[in-house]
């Protein structure tokens, strides 16, 4: 984390917590991003955070499979 910040290690553990595990995440999104492996984990990640049903999808989905669309 202390690199991705380009700060040295002593000043990344003087960081306020908050701040300290913002950089954090965002250095192993970085990271994540780098490979498509990453890039197909940090997707699944957010289907997953979804908690309500896409409805216009279910229903093309529907209709395509149904032969209408």
């Amino acid at each position: 984390m202390a690199e991705y910040c380009r700060i040295s290690l002593n000043e990344a553990l003087d960081l306020p917590v908050d701040l300290y595990m913002l950089c954090y995440k965002n250095s192993v999104v970085d990271r994540l991003m780098q490979t498509e492996e990453g890039r197909q984990y940090l997707d699944d990640c957010e289907r997953y955070k979804q908690t309500k049903p896409d409805l216009a999808g279910l229903r093309r989905l529907k209709a395509r499979l149904s032969g209408e669309a």
